[in-house]
């Protein structure tokens, strides 16, 4: 039986001089794969040669091979295009058939490796196609280079890197490559996405490139260079070979030093954040919008620290805790952008225990400069991660993404104080009814020393200008009653004034408490909202990059059968109104999640359902409109779904954010029903006013709802 990739222990990254390539990543790889993915760059003997390192593996696994490169074009071949002297699929094969018949400078090795593509050609195991760059000049070179190994249980590696070639075919023999494996948590979300950019470039799906098919010339060229016998052996690489290690030295993973990306533009007002943690004695939170590049100011900042604290030789770990799996994963790959690869810590502690025991050793000894650890908050507070991270001696930065999270019980005692500097992140720190928790967390990481408003931010360009919509949504007569039931039976357990009356009052008695949330359901899934939302969609069912925001409460249709809002909205805009539509909950697998992500941003799905798994940190910036149809009243949640709308992207101009208001409006003349609509309507005015402050259209809504702030009396606000 076939071994599976899940058996094997691979590293996160490989580097030549570190490490044998061939032995230690592809071999291993090949003999467990029953397909190998591989987009090499250039279509010459180099790269070819890089391509078939390991294949004589695949051979004996009866492995297939699919092979997309760009041809090595030369000023004639380009301007013959230009030009219309040739065809281009007569240039393309001139040019690839070129390279495979100087074989006389090739060396032996070359030879042999291709002799092990030309036997894969020759038993219909290998397909090669071949993509071109189509711009304004009519035709550029495809240089990506990543590969994906798949075995027979599905599981599959990605990577990502490449051998340091020329056009010319020139190369030294310096490799480095990283490495995302399906089964791993923290690795899922980049495995994919390499695995789905694959499938885009072999199916001819991705933008600015044209695929053709390998020329019949070629592959006969090519096959001119298979042996006859079965390649059993793989050739032997001379700079694959390791020098010998010297006594005690510690075998470490690519981990990477902190420096700010090349194409990166710091902000004035990212900039000035840094400066004031930095004059504030490494505390502080960073109370910025959503969009406006918490992440990328902490990692300059980041590097900034390292860079000082390296200059006086003093080592550095970083820890950045994250309240969700997935942002961990866009905070490891943004470190990426930043030349760092961290370890990421979640889930089970097999996965990340023993390789941050021995890193953070290393860092004691004196062999590593510079750590960056990522983790769930979960995990962060697990023994396991405690027991570690408090005997850290040297410097220690942590960092806490969404640090309003940090301010619960269970968490808040875990902070390390062994940490002299300390960041927190969010756009809202301050915890709802929550002032013991806020004064904890101000006491750890400090007080806000940078804050920069949403107002700020739009007028900076950091955020998208956008447009507000209310649609108003009445209640049935049926919902209404049960509305004002639940509304008395409230009064009766607030009459003493002992509790404060609030969907999210900490000190309310579990009877107050599950009243608040029957109430809180009930506007939030009221029947009605599918028809005025069906109403706003229609019009709209062609636009893409729409999120739709539900509540986790149930609706009855006419017939009086249920289902949860979501599925009834999903349903709504799939079947009924013909959108391509998809559900992004807490419930959709990570590795669907990133799938979700990509097609959502791709403009391949009209929209997605959510609950409340978009609220925090997810980064789709492509999102033009946001449609709330349930929304609690703790300002938090409806301050990150606005912002979520309101990252910028390439195109958007524009945002929209339209907002579903339930209100009962009642036939009675009662006082006391009339006090239940006026503090409903109230209640759901805050948020009205605060979106409809920043607007574009913000003064047309406040005239639009001008007979109803008269008719409850709340022209206060």
């Amino acid at each position: 039986m076939t071994e599976l990739l899940s058996n094997l222990e691979l590293r996160n990254a490989y580097r030549s001089g570190r490490n044998s390539l061939i032995s230690e990543f592809y071999i291993p790889c090949m003999s467990r794969c029953t397909r190998y993915d591989r987009a090499v760059g250039f279509f010459t003997s180099t790269s070819l040669s890089v391509a078939a390192k390991g294949l004589s593996r695949l051979i004996q696994n009866k492995g297939t091979m699919r092979l997309v490169a760009s041809p090595s074009l030369t000023e004639e071949d380009a301007k013959a295009i230009r030009e219309g002297y040739c065809k281009r699929e007569e240039v393309i094969e001139q040019a690839l058939v070129r390279e495979l018949s100087d074989t006389n400078v090739w060396d032996r090795l070359t030879k042999e490796r291709l002799s092990c593509l030309a036997w894969l050609i020759e038993h219909r195991r290998l397909e090669i196609k071949i993509a071109i760059v189509e711009d304004s000049t009519g035709i550029g070179v495809y240089h990506e280079k990543i590969g994906v190994f798949h075995d027979v249980s599905e599981a599959y590696v990605a990577f990502t890197g490449s051998a340091n070639e020329s056009s010319s075919g020139l190369v030294s023999n310096f490799e480095s490559i990283q490495v995302f494996r399906s089964w791993m948590p923290h690795d899922l979300e980049r495995a994919t996405l390499v695995r789905h950019d694959f499938e885009d470039l072999w199916n001819d799906l991705t933008p600015g490139l044209k695929l053709y098919r390998f020329p019949d010339a070629a592959r006969r060229q090519l096959l001119k260079l298979r042996s006859v016998a079965l390649p059993t052996v793989e050739p032997s690489d001379p700079s694959d070979v390791l020098p010998e290690a010297e006594p005690n030295s510690l075998s470490l993973p690519t981990l990477g030093l902190p420096q700010l990306p090349p194409n990166l533009v710091i902000r004035e007002y990212q900039k000035l954040a840094v400066r004031k943690w930095f004059e504030n004695n490494g505390r502080g939170i960073f109370q910025m919008a959503t969009g406006t590049g918490k992440t990328v100011t902490a990692l300059a900042l980041v590097t900034q620290l390292y860079k000082g604290l390296a200059a006086q030789e003093r080592a550095l770990t970083v820890v950045i805790l994250c309240p969700y799996k997935h942002l961990v994963t866009q905070w490891a790959s943004e470190c990426s952008n930043f030349g760092i690869h961290p370890i990421q810590c979640m889930e089970s502690k097999v996965l990340w225990h023993n390789s941050l025991v021995n890193l953070l050793a290393a860092q004691k000894s004196g062999v590593l400069a510079f750590l960056t650890v990522l983790a769930t908050n979960s995990t962060f507070a697990s023994n396991a991660f405690q027991d570690i991270i408090s005997s850290i001696s040297h410097d220690l930065i942590v960092i806490a993404d969404e640090v309003h999270n940090l301010g619960a019980d269970e968490l808040r005692s875990s902070l390390p104080e062994n940490a002299q500097y300390r960041l927190g992140l969010s756009a809202t720190p301050e915890r709802w009814f929550d002032e013991v928790g806020t004064e904890a967390l101000y006491d750890y990481f400090g007080e806000p020393v940078f804050e920069l408003s949403l107002k700020e931010a739009i007028k900076l360009n950091a955020l998208t200008p956008y447009r507000y919509f209310v649609h108003i949504v009445q209640m049935d007569d049926d919902e209404a009653e049960l509305y004002f039931d639940i509304t008395k039976r409230i009064g009766v357990l607030t009459a003493s004034g002992s509790q404060k009356l609030t969907d999210d009052s900490l000190g309310a008695s579990q009877a107050l408490k599950l009243l608040l949330l029957k109430r809180a359901r009930l506007i939030a899934s009221a029947r009605h909202k599918l028809t005025v939302l069906r109403n706003v969609v229609e019009p709209l069912k062609t636009t893409t990059h729409n999120l739709f925001y539900c509540g986790d409460g149930v609706v009855e249709s006419t017939d009086r059968e249920t289902q949860r809002q979501l599925d009834a909205v999903t349903l709504l805009l799939g079947r009924d109104i013909g959108m391509a539509i998809d559900s992004y909950t807490s419930e959709t697998s990570l590795e669907k999640r990133t799938d979700l992500r990509r097609r959502f941003s791709d403009g391949k799905l009209n929209g997605l359902t959510a609950i409340r798994c978009l609220d925090e940190g997810v980064d789709i910036p492509e999102t033009r409109r946001a449609f709330i149809l349930a929304s609690s009243t703790n300002p938090r949640q409806f301050i990150q779904r606005r912002g979520r709308v309101l990252r910028n992207a390439p195109g958007k101009t524009e945002a929209e954010i339209h907002d579903f208001i339930v209100v009962p409006q009642s036939q009675s003349n009662e006082p006391a029903v009339f006090n239940v609509e006026r503090s409903l309507f109230r209640r759901e005015l805050a948020r009205i006013v605060e979106f409809a402050q920043l607007a574009i259209n913000g003064h047309e809504v406040m005239l639009t709802l001008l007979p109803m702030r008269k008719k409850y009396n709340v022209l206060d606000l």
